[in-house]
């Protein structure tokens, strides 16, 4: 079931407010903090970084012996 979807019409009062409460904890937990407002800082952010030094290292490398 998708939280995106309106809530049906014959679920109870009780299955309404924990969906109700799934959805404000997907809300909340999706939140990633960011630098500056541009950049995400979560897990990925130090393996972007490597891959972009690692490929500025190997273009520097080819220039360097050509």
């Amino acid at each position: 079931m998708l939280l995106t979807t309106a809530i049906p019409k014959h679920c109870s009062e009780e299955k309404r407010m924990v969906y109700k409460r799934l959805r404000r904890a997907c809300a909340l937990a999706c939140d990633v903090p960011k630098v500056g407002n541009m950049i995400e800082v979560d897990a990925m952010l130090p393996l972007g970084f490597l891959s972009l030094v690692a490929t500025y290292t190997i273009v520097l490398l080819q220039f360097a012996f050509l």
